[in-house]
């Protein structure tokens, strides 16, 4: 608890005209995070136990994100969860890395049991009180999470500035918004689609039809219409009494026929029927107007097998059925990112009709991949691929686009979060293939070589001490959860695969912007560069952090800091 100097002796009583530096309130510039569970009553009053395991499952991988992205967790009530970073980009980054990984989660629950945060973030001016934040920065960001849909991210037009030239983001305008107790309205923008595409729980943008003076006006020109067709209907009574005396004549010296519609379509098969004989007497034609047509469709029928256009049409769909029908064969390969490299490695799959399927094992690991896709008669193919542990749990999906063409299957696509990948197969039989058994033995090409680990990561770890270049730090009491899969390790939202030193290694790279940092592709682009590292040390999880300061970085010195933090397994 931060110091009160308003206790009797805790300061010293300033000289007149003096102002007591405990007065003196500390500002700056933050960007805030704020995080709420919705309908978090109606499902602690459900299942209050249930409830309250998921809710910690969650809090754990947000505060690792959080962590990840540079940000601090600086308070928390409840359901509630407040955290600061010092770029808007990070921030933004964390909100929709962390709805990815809580999404993975929730979808092992049913949807009434289902626990999804609202974000809100907001860049603004913040008072310090001790290890909290206060005032109008951490109050918009607050409010603004109450618009955002469960799921979902609503962010202020402040952080909207800084980040749309430098994130691939879609976004919705939902104007300008009043909040509660909040002066001034809001400019508000919800996050539709996230890096790589994947599609955000967003509010609709307002109708324009909720402005009061759209319903006036809309109410004036309804009411001269209705005023305009009363009128017209009144008009034209008036003028059709005298041409209805004058048409009911001409009914009587008409056939006795009923007036019916079938009578105008009868009149062109009466003026030469196909089928008609020729003493068929006169009188007995109208009647018999119907089944003339009958008879010409029964007679069109009968001329069917000289040109064969009816059986012609299921030959030509079984021949579509197996035009691509075969084995497939060759490489799927994951493109390289800064935090993984290029992956490549064989697999296997079956085109039958329409649909192309299959399934493997990805090499070196438990982890089965299965792939189904849809073929067209043009030969366009869209496909889905996706890994599972062994317990059935979803690891990774990737969605792709391609063509089957001259024997060839071209597709490419990209994972969840926005890596690339890509297909290249050939057709291998014709032969209606079975069902492929998986790779075995297959090699990654061009990629780390997958290892077994002597040790596993996974398990519940508690922070235990934290230093910086050597020198202790005060921590707070912190959890984070890994999974682990042969040499694919889950850390947080993050997908990390093993060295063969048994290490999780990999890099980020930020180059210095004009108030905030960037993330950049290789190093000689980067003012900082990030080593993050995970290994077990005996009983201990270690994580070392060097940050190298290429060029001055918002007021850091060039050179290294390294930060430590180990913990300890709670859970296994």
């Amino acid at each position: 608890m931060p110091d009160s100097p308003d206790k009797p002796g805790a300061q010293p009583n300033p000289q007149p005209g003096t102002q007591s530096s405990s007065q003196i309130i500390e500002r700056k510039l933050a960007t805030i995070l704020s995080a709420d569970v919705a309908e978090f009553s109606r499902l602690m009053n459900e299942d209050e136990e249930q409830t309250l395991r998921a809710f910690r499952g969650h809090k754990k991988i947000f505060e690792s994100l959080v962590l990840t992205h540079h940000g601090r967790v600086f308070n928390t009530a409840g359901d509630a969860i407040l955290a600061e970073f010092s770029s808007a980009v990070e921030a933004v980054r964390c909100a929709t890395d962390v709805q990815s990984a809580l999404r993975t989660r929730n979808d092992k629950l049913p949807p009434s049991r289902q626990v999804r945060f609202r974000i809100g973030i907001n860049l603004g001016d913040v008072m310090i009180q001790g290890q909290d934040l206060l005032g109008d920065g951490v109050n918009v960001a607050a409010r603004l999470q109450t618009a955002a849909e469960p799921g979902g991210i609503c962010i202020s037009g402040s952080v909207h500035d800084q980040i749309r030239n430098k994130l691939s983001l879609a976004f919705h305008s939902l104007g300008e918004k009043s909040y509660k107790n909040i002066p001034q309205p809001v400019r508000t923008f919800s996050i539709a689609e996230a890096e790589g595409g994947v599609a955000l729980p967003s509010p609709k943008p307002p109708s324009a039809w909720k402005n009061p003076a759209i319903w006036v006006v809309a109410g004036l020109l309804i009411a001269a219409g209705i005023g305009y067709g009363a009128y017209a209907i009144h008009a034209r009574g008036e003028n059709a009494t005298a041409p209805v005396t004058a048409v009911n004549p001409p009914p009587p010296p008409a056939p006795a026929s009923q007036p019916t519609p079938e009578n105008s379509s009868a009149e062109k098969p009466a003026t030469a029927p196909p089928t008609s004989k020729p003493g068929a007497p006169a009188a007995s034609t109208p009647p018999k107007a119907a089944p003339a047509a009958g008879d010409a469709k029964l007679a069109a029928k009968s001329k069917e097998p000289s040109t064969a256009p009816a059986p012609a049409k299921p030959p030509s769909a079984t021949a579509h059925a197996g035009r691509f029908d075969g084995s497939y064969a060759g490489q799927v390969c994951y493109g390289k990112t800064p935090k993984l490299p290029k992956y490549c490695y064989d697999a296997v799959g079956e085109v039958v009709g329409n649909k192309l399927t299959g399934h493997w094992t990805m090499p070196g690991t438990n982890i089965a991949m299965h792939i189904e896709g849809d073929v067209q008669p043009s030969g366009d193919v869209t496909i889905y691929m996706h890994s599972e542990n062994q317990d059935g749990t979803r690891v990774a999906s990737v969605r792709m686009a391609g063509m089957i063409d001259k024997g060839s299957l071209l597709a490419a696509g990209a994972f969840e979060r926005g890596r690339p990948a890509n297909l290249n197969w050939r057709l291998t039989s014709h032969d209606s293939p079975a069902q492929p058994s998986g790779v075995t033995g297959q090699q990654p090409i061009g990629a780390v070589q997958p290892v077994q680990p002597s040790q596993s990561f996974e398990g519940t770890w508690e922070l235990v001490s934290s230093t910086m270049n050597g020198v202790t730090q005060t921590i707070k009491p912190t959890r984070i959860t890994i999974t682990q899969s042969g040499s694919l390790v889950r850390v947080g939202g993050q997908e990390l695969r093993l060295t063969d030193e048994g290490t999780l290694t990999y890099q980020e790279f930020y180059a210095h912007d004009e108030r905030y940092g960037h993330r950049v592709e290789t190093p000689d682009q980067a003012d900082l560069i990030d080593t993050l590292t995970w290994r077990i040390k005996g009983s201990t999880l270690v994580f070392e952090t060097v940050f190298d300061y290429r060029a001055p970085y918002y007021g850091h010195p060039v050179g290294k800091l390294v930060r430590i933090m180990e913990y300890r397994r709670v859970t296994p």
